[in-house]
This record gives C-alpha cells, structure tokens and sequence, in this order.
C-alpha cells in the first residue's frame, strides 16, 4: 500500500493532534443519530425504515480522507466593522519553530477582494498557517473542503485543489462568520478534510520532520523568491524531482544491492 505522510515542521505536533483518517473521528452528532436510529428500530419492531443515519451521501463523506486538526489553540476577535480582526497565540515560540507567523490575512482590497464569501462573513480571510508538509505518491491530488457536518459554526475553510507538487505545506484560509466577539479554535478542533481524488487506499503517515524535509524545505524557501512572480511549474518540477526522481533512483540502488547481498 502506498503512503500519503504528513510530516510536521514543530516537534510534538504530530503525537498530540495527528492527522487522523475521516473515518475514526467521532462525531457527538453521529452518535446521536445512531442511538435514535436504534430506538426507532426498536419502536417499529425492526421494521423497515427511512433515517438519516442509513444516508450514505452523508457518511460515505465524513469517513472519506483525512481530517486535519488545529495544532494549537488560536483565539481571534473581531469589533464588528466586517474587516478587521485581532489573533491571540499562545506565545513567540511557536513562530520561531513553524519559522512563519501562525495568523496572516488576505485583505479585502487585495487578494480577498473578488472572492465570494456569502452573507455575515468577515470581508477579511483568516489564514492560519500550520506546520504540516505533505508527501504523496506521484499523481495523486486532493480535494480540500470544510468539515462537512462541523459542531462548530464560527468558520467555513476554502475549498480548493491541493497538489502538493505545487504547494506541499498545509494552510487553512478561513471564512470567518462572527462579525463581534472573541472566539477560540481549541487545539485539536478539526479544521479540514483532505479527499484523495482517487479510489486508491492509502496508509496514512504522520511524523515530525526529518532532514530529508529539512531540506526539501530548504530549497523550496529559494524556488519560492528567487523571482518576482512565483512560478508554480518550476516549483512543480523541483518537487517532482526530488521526491519522485531522486527516490526512484535511491530504491533501483537499494534494490541492486540486496541481489548482490543475496549472491
């Protein structure tokens, strides 16, 4: 089976909020739906009947990918002008391990300005940037969307393309929905879900940088400024080049040198 990795830049991320597959989270709104769903039964004598719980649209979905937790506890607060927000983090040294603020912000009068974010949405974006990089086997891109059925309603994460060939770090960029107020994403709150596009069945594995990272991330900080406008296919070629080319090379080695070890 092939690997998708998610290796995190901060040590300790990925012992305390892993990314986990979609189909081991539980979700107090599911257990809900199966015990109603079992105490119908129960009332209509195991007759046949329609219920949610039986809806494969909706848990075909939740138990399908990855969900990408919040690696630390963020609070943001809004003054209801439907722009501006302020962002407690817990401290300096975070930033100084993840090498990057955790809270950035496309304004509305630059990237954010033509972006649809619906009624009662903060007119900024909220980009929280997280310590994950992705690692994936060739060919494979996802599909990033919101929590489909969150127990949370104070943001809605971008739907998009991810391939990681383009972009490998993980970033949530947030519709904000409370104009007032202060309001904190706890660690470990599910921000995200990551779905393979592709029926493939992957082993999920999530680890703290090593130095084969290290230096991918490295390299990509050079590709990513060394002109004016960032240019996604060189950044595309390179990745390709140093996690397909240059693996593909290693095992044709290490290949060779187990048949003649066995000679």
């Amino acid at each position: 089976m092939r690997k998708i990795i998610f290796a995190s830049k901060v040590q300790g991320v990925a012992d305390l909020h892993p990314v986990v597959y979609a189909k081991d989270i539980k979700w107090r709104w599911a257990e809900l739906m199966r015990e109603d769903y079992k105490n119908v039964a129960e009332q209509l004598k195991h007759k046949s009947y329609t219920h949610t719980f039986r809806c494969p649209g909706i848990f075909d979905l939740t138990s399908t990918g990855f969900i990408l937790p919040m690696p630390w506890d963020i609070t943001i607060e809004t003054n209801g002008d439907g722009k501006t927000f302020f962002a407690d983090t817990p401290g300096s040294t975070l930033e100084k391990y993840l090498e990057t603020p955790l809270v950035d912000a496309h304004l509305p009068d630059s990237i954010a300005k033509h972006v649809p974010l619906g009624p009662d949405c903060l007119k900024t974006v909220v980009k929280l940037h997280s310590p994950w990089q992705i690692i994936v086997p060739e060919g494979i891109k996802f599909l990033m969307i919101p929590v489909p059925y969150p127990e949370q309603h104070i943001f809605e994460n971008f739907i998009g393309i991810l391939d990681s060939s383009v972009s490998s770090e993980i970033h949530f960029q947030l519709k904000w929905k409370k104009l007032l107020g202060r309001h904190m994403i706890k660690a470990g709150t599910p921000m995200a879900q990551l779905i393979p596009l592709t029926n493939e069945r992957f082993e999920l594995v999530c680890r703290d940088f090593n130095a084969e990272d290290q230096l991918w991330f490295d390299k990509k900080k050079y590709f990513h400024t060394h002109n004016i406008t960032r240019d996604h296919k060189v950044i595309k070629k390179m990745y390709e080049k140093y996690y397909y080319h240059n693996n593909k090379i290693t095992t044709k080695i290490k290949q060779f040198v187990k048949k003649i070890f066995k000679k």
